[in-house]
């Protein structure tokens, strides 16, 4: 199996900083679209869109309006992004909130419903020299790490309903050293504070990525191995069709035939009723190991539609709404969006939309 590039979420303090310095630019004048609130369709209610925190909060509050704009034009009831606790609280009680505050009420003016992925740790709380996505390993990190969730679900409570557990903990690019016996005695911890500031709020297991650390199936056969059924509300996967592991001849493979392995798995453990929900979906159309825009429609359309017929109790969140920059750069990563840089749309777009609000 290839080596995993995917960074997806940027989870950086370098990246907040980069995408600042970018600025709104012209690129914000550029959106084909007009603000409102979301569409109201029972499809829309199970659609998002995932966009990490420094493509969004992190440019301006005209960009990230017009990001969210973009999400209801395309018809999402959902976002997906970052509460990152080292962005939050970088220097030791020292609180940052404007960013996130500024997320949740744009969100709130749009009907939006926010799917907040609480992670990383600060400098002050984590070892010299590691990064913000070194995984709580101790008790006294986990202490912190919960303590900041339960603050998050204090703050937002009635406003945010949905918290998810950190981004892709199997995964070294999010979490150093992946174990999965450290992401369960944190969840163990997380979970509860969530509840005591919001017993109404709905936690998610951390969304997980396949690769060639810890499998996604073998990490959930290994949370119900640890008794976390019942520290998480959701079960939260990523099913990529992505061109690394996925054959274009065949919907049903790669992240997305794992996915039903998954749900297995869940049955095997009493857990039929609990919801699996596909936190990032997508595909990049350009770049090294690509496909091209026709091959990504078919990928996202065929996917989706095999999504939905496994879980119809599911929300689905696209990653993401716009290319990070023009076509030209071997960086795959750069081109999962539904649009290009530019704002045009890709085929992809416009056929999701038109599957959203029919």
């Amino acid at each position: 199996m290839p080596t995993m590039t995917r960074r997806r979420f940027l989870t950086g303090a370098a990246a907040a900083v980069a995408a600042l310095a970018v600025g709104t630019g012209t690129r914000v004048a550029r959106a084909t679209h007009t603000s409102g609130t979301v569409s109201t369709t029972p499809r829309a209610a199970r659609i998002g869109v995932s966009i990490g925190a420094a493509d969004l909060m992190y440019r301006g509050a005209a960009w990230r309006d017009a990001r969210l704009d973009e999400a209801v034009h395309l018809g999402a009831n959902w976002l997906r992004t970052d509460a990152n606790w080292a962005w939050i609280e970088g220097t030791r009680g020292t609180w940052s909130w404007a960013e996130l505050d500024g997320l949740v009420d744009a969100c709130a003016a749009r009907h939006l419903r926010p799917l907040l992925v609480l992670g990383t740790l600060p400098t002050w709380a984590r070892p010299a020299g590691t990064p913000e996505t070194h995984g709580p390993t101790t008790q006294s990190q986990r202490s912190g790490f919960a303590a900041f969730c339960n603050r998050v679900a204090a703050r937002y409570r009635g406003r945010v309903t949905h918290y998810e557990v950190w981004n892709e903990p199997n995964l070294p690019q999010f979490w150093s050293s992946p174990n999965t016996s450290n992401y369960a005695t944190l969840l163990k911890a997380a979970y509860p504070r969530v509840k005591a500031a919001d017993p109404n709020a709905r936690v998610l297991a951390g969304g997980v990525g396949w690769g060639s650390t810890i499998s996604t199936v073998t990490w959930y056969r290994d949370l119900y191995a640890r008794g976390c059924k019942p520290y998480f509300d959701i079960a939260n996967t990523h099913p990529y069709q992505d061109p690394y592991w996925s054959r274009q001849d065949s919907w049903d493979s790669g992240e997305l035939y794992y996915a039903g392995q998954i749900r297995q798995v869940m049955n095997q453990n009493g857990d039929s009723a609990t919801p699996l929900w596909g936190t990032e979906f997508g595909a990049p159309s350009s770049g090294d190991n690509s496909v091209t825009e026709d091959q990504h429609a078919q990928s996202l359309v065929g996917g989706r539609d095999l999504w939905f017929g496994r879980e119809s109790n599911s929300v689905l969140f696209l990653y993401t709404m716009r290319d990070r920059t023009p076509y030209g750069n071997a960086e795959r990563e750069n081109y999962f969006g539904l649009t290009r840089a530019d704002g045009t749309p890709k085929p992809v777009h416009d056929q999701m939309r038109s599957w959203i609000l029919a």
